[in-house]
C-alpha cells in the first residue's frame, strides 16, 4: 500500500519531526510505503498530489490546517483517492466537521486502522477548490491582520482577538449576492460561503449546513458593533435552538454564487488570503472522499422552522 503525505511543516503547533514520529509508530512499513512531501512558500502541491495519483498511489494525506487540506483537494480533484487528515494546524475546521480527532496520534489509528469514507463538496474559486469556505470581509480581515506568530502561539484566539479588535471600527459594506441566478442586494459586515456548519470549537452555525448535501450556504452577518457580535456568539452557541438574532441571515445555492461589494473587500478560502472581491464560485458536489470514523454518520441536530429561511428576504 502506498501512502503520500502532504506535510506543511509551519502549521500550528506541532513540528515535522513529530508527523513523521506518528506516522512511522503507526503504518507499518511492512504493509505500507510512505512517502512525505513538505510543503515550501509558494509550491503548487497540487502538481506533487497529482503525481502520486498517476504513481498509484492508494491514500493521500493532509498533514497540517485547512489551508493545507484544500491545496491536497486540488490534486484530488475527481478523483477515486482517498483523503485523510492529520490536523496539525491553528483551527483545523473541516477535522472538526468531520469529527476526525484532533490528536496526532489518535488521527493516525483512525488512517492506519478502520475507517469510512464520505463523499465532501466542494466550492471553486478560479482554478483551485476549498471544502471549507470562502468568506468575504471581517473574517478575511482577521486573517489579513493575523500573524503566522500569534496562530502558533495563542492558536485560535489569535483570530478571535483579531475580529474583537476589528469589530471596534467595524462598518456595513453594500453587497450583491446572485446565488444559482437569484439576486440579493444586502448590508453586511461579513458574507460566507460554507460547506460546513463549524465555525470553531463549540460554535455552530446550524443544522442545515452539511459538507455532503450537494450545496453551499451562504451566511451574511450584518453586526455593526461588538454588542451585535456578541450576540452572533451566542446564538451559534447552543446547537439545535433557532436563529433568531436579527444580525444573521441564510441562503443557499446549489449551482453558482457570485459576490460583488460596493468596495474591493480582502477574500479568504479556507483560511488562506485570496485578493479582494468580487468573488465567483462554482459548486461541486461530492467532490473528494475523505476518511471518517466510522460512527460517523454527519452531524445533525433536531430539526426546526429556520427563520429568515432561504426564501426570506437578507
Amino acid at each position: 500500500m502506498q501512502l503520500f503525505v502532504v506535510l506543511n511543516p509551519v502549521a500550528g503547533r506541532s513540528h515535522a519531526t513529530e508527523v513523521r514520529q506518528a506516522l512511522a509508530r503507526h503504518f507499518d512499513p511492512a504493509s505500507w510505503q510512505v512517502t512525505i512531501h513538505e510543503t515550501k512558500a509558494d509550491e503548487p502541491v497540487d502538481a506533487a498530489v497529482r503525481a502520486s495519483v498517476d504513481r498509484g498511489v492508494d491514500m493521500v494525506v493532509a498533514a497540517g490546517g485547512d489551508g493545507t487540506l484544500s491545496a491536497v483537494v486540488d490534486g484530488l480533484a475527481n478523483s477515486n483517492v482517498p483523503l485523510g487528515i492529520l490536523p496539525t494546524g491553528t483551527t483545523n475546521v473541516v477535522a472538526q466537521e468531520l469529527n476526525i480527532p484532533l490528536n496526532l496520534d489518535k488521527a493516525c489509528q483512525l488512517l492506519a486502522g478502520e475507517h469510512k469514507l464520505r463523499a465532501i463538496d466542494a466550492l471553486q474559486f478560479g482554478q483551485q477548490f476549498y471544502v471549507l469556505s470562502v468568506g468575504i470581509g471581517l473574517d478575511a480581515l482577521a486573517m489579513q491582520t493575523t500573524s503566522q506568530q500569534d496562530k502558533r502561539r495563542y492558536g485560535k484566539l489569535a483570530y478571535v482577538w483579531g475580529i474583537i479588535k476589528l469589530v471596534m471600527g467595524i462598518q456595513p459594506h453594500a453587497f450583491t449576492i446572485v446565488a444559482d441566478g437569484q439576486k440579493r442586494r444586502v448590508k453586511a459586515a461579513d458574507v460566507l460561503l460554507t460547506n460546513v456548519s463549524t465555525v470553531t470549537g463549540p460554535l455552530r452555525w446550524g443544522p442545515h449546513i452539511a459538507p455532503d448535501d450537494g450545496q453551499i450556504d451562504i451566511v451574511i452577518m450584518r453586526a455593526r458593533n461588538l454588542i451585535d457580535i456578541l450576540g452572533v456568539i451566542y446564538d451559534i452557541l447552543v446547537p439545535g435552538r433557532p436563529r433568531r438574532n436579527r444580525n444573521l441571515r441564510y441562503w443557499s445555492a446549489r449551482n453558482s454564487i457570485l459576490v460583488f461589494s460596493e468596495q474591493p473587500l480582502p477574500v479568504q478560502g479556507d483560511g488562506d488570503l485570496l485578493g479582494n472581491s468580487p468573488v465567483e464560485v462554482q459548486i461541486w458536489p461530492g467532490l473528494v472522499q475523505m476518511i471518517v470514523p466510522v460512527e460517523q454518520s454527519g452531524r445533525r441536530w433536531p430539526s426546526f422552522s429556520l427563520p429568515g429561511s432561504h426564501s426570506d428576504s437578507a
